[in-house]
């Protein structure tokens, strides 16, 4: 049974509920987000004591949330989650870009404006490398979200 239980404005026209248990910690939300398995900005901006909106509920509680959230440890996952997602970005980025840069020196040298194979060679060692380093990345991402789901149901 949830110690509180919110209402939350967001992008559907009736708000969202969210319902808080400190113990054990769950919180749950009924976003689309929240619904795929993602870590929704509802939940947590209560768990860090912020007002992510409420239109019922009482507000005077968010301290006590905030309070019961970091002593299950949820500060330092939400911030480990945080800048592992922002990694994921940056790699999930930087593949792409190779991965253009490679299909552009596959197609150059299809069209006959390279002189050597080695030139696509190098380009696709470039990309292969760059996807053995995504691999412990995108490890790292999916067990901080592993543990935020443990409290984000």
């Amino acid at each position: 049974m949830a110690d509180y239980i919110f209402k939350i404005a967001g992008s559907a026209k009736e708000p969202y509920e969210v319902s808080v248990t400190l113990s054990p910690l769950v919180v749950t939300c009924s976003c689309p987000a929240a619904a795929f398995g993602s870590v929704c900005k509802h939940r947590t901006q209560l768990l860090l004591g912020k007002n992510p909106g409420i239109t019922d509920g009482d507000v005077s509680v968010l301290p006590a949330i905030a309070q019961g959230a970091a002593a299950a440890g949820f500060p330092p996952l939400f911030k480990r989650y945080e800048a592992v997602k922002a990694d994921r970005a940056d790699s999930t980025k930087k593949l792409e870009n190779l991965f253009k840069g490679y299909k552009e020196e596959r197609l150059r040298r299809y069209l006959g404006e390279l002189k050597t194979e080695r030139q696509v060679e190098k380009a696709r060692d470039i990309l292969e490398s760059a996807i053995d380093e995504a691999g412990p990345i995108e490890a790292e991402f999916q067990g901080a979200l592993a543990e935020l789901r443990k409290i984000l149901i």
